[in-house]
C-alpha cells in the first residue's frame, strides 16, 4: 500500500465587497510616501514592482483597512483550525503591506518565517499577470532523486513548483514556511496585493498566564 503524507494545505476564498477603494487607499500611500518607499524597497521585488513592507507595513491599524482586516482574521481562524494549529490563542496580523506589481515585473523566491501564516489579498488581479508559484519544501533533496522523465531545468522545476490560479478579490492563505514567487507579469495593467503575516494573538491570557 502507498500512503501519502505530509500534504501541505493551502486556503483561498473571494472577498465579498467591492475593491475600488482599497485600490485607491492603496495608491493614496504610495503616493504619499514615493520617496520613502523607492529607497526602502525590499530587495526581492523586481523590475519596477515596489513594496510597502519598510515604510507602510502596519496597514491592518489603518481605519481604511478595516474590512480587509476583518476578513483577514476570519478566514485565518477557519484555515488554523483546519490545520490544528493551537486555538487557544487565534492568530492575528502582526504586518499587513500592499505590493504594485507594474507590467513585466515580479517577487523573487521567498518565505515568511518565522510567522505561523501568511496571506495575499488580490486588491487588482488582471487576466493575463501572473499567478502565485509555490515551492516544494524539499525541492533541495528533490533534484538529487532520480525521477523518471526529468531531463531539463523546465522540466524540474516543473515538478517542484504548482501555480495556484487567482482572480481579483481571492485571499490566499497559507503556511509561512512555504517558499513562493511570481513570474514577470505579461499584463498592461498592475497588479496589487495586500500581504499579511500572521501570528498568535499573544494578548489572550491562558489560564491566568500571558
Amino acid at each position: 500500500m502507498i500512503q501519502n503524507i505530509f500534504a501541505i494545505p493551502i486556503y483561498k476564498v473571494r472577498y465579498p465587497g467591492p475593491l475600488d477603494q482599497i485600490e485607491a487607499n492603496i495608491r493614496k500611500i504610495f503616493a504619499d510616501n514615493q520617496a520613502d518607499i523607492a529607497e526602502n524597497n525590499i530587495n526581492l521585488m523586481r523590475e519596477g514592482s515596489v513594496s510597502s513592507a519598510r515604510v507602510a507595513e502596519h496597514l491592518h491599524k489603518n481605519k481604511e483597512f478595516q474590512e480587509v482586516t476583518d476578513f483577514y482574521h476570519h478566514h485565518a481562524e477557519i484555515f488554523w483550525n483546519a490545520l490544528n494549529y493551537d486555538n487557544r490563542r487565534p492568530p492575528r496580523l502582526r504586518i499587513m503591506w500592499a505590493n504594485i506589481y507594474t507590467p513585466g515585473s515580479y517577487i523573487d523566491s521567498h518565505d515568511h518565517c518565522p510567522m505561523p501564516l501568511t496571506g495575499a489579498f488580490y486588491v487588482k488581479k488582471p487576466v493575463n499577470s501572473s499567478n502565485i508559484i509555490f515551492e516544494h519544501p524539499l525541492e533541495l533533496i528533490l533534484k538529487h532523486q532520480p525521477i523518471a522523465g526529468i531531463r531539463d531545468r523546465q522540466q524540474y522545476f516543473n515538478f517542484v513548483e504548482q501555480e495556484i490560479e487567482v482572480e481579483q478579490g481571492d485571499l490566499v492563505l497559507f503556511p509561512s514556511y512555504l517558499r513562493h514567487k511570481t513570474r514577470p507579469s505579461n499584463d498592461a495593467e498592475d497588479r496589487i496585493i495586500i500581504g499579511g503575516s500572521l501570528e498568535q494573538d499573544y494578548r489572550v491570557r491562558i489560564n491566568g498566564r500571558d
